[in-house]
């Protein structure tokens, strides 16, 4: 449906305190991007998948990040 994988970019990641990371990546494919966004816990030593999603309805959040930037002349 998306065509096939190319690639991927790392977009964010947020490490709420070292328990706790939210990591956001772009995965390339020929028709259209995918956003995939992991969350991670540590409860005590090791990391487990807290949550996991993914979408491609996500223009509207680059529009606004794109109008945020420009009002801050960025």
């Amino acid at each position: 449906m998306v065509g096939k994988y190319v690639g991927k970019e790392l977009i964010l990641t947020n490490n709420i305190n070292d328990r706790f990371v939210h990591i956001t990546y772009l995965a390339l494919y020929e028709r259209q991007p995918v956003r995939l966004e992991f969350q991670f816990y540590k409860p005590k030593n090791d990391w487990i998948i807290y949550s996991f999603s993914f979408d491609t309805d996500f223009d509207s959040d680059v529009k606004t990040a794109s109008r945020a930037q420009a009002a801050m002349g960025k």
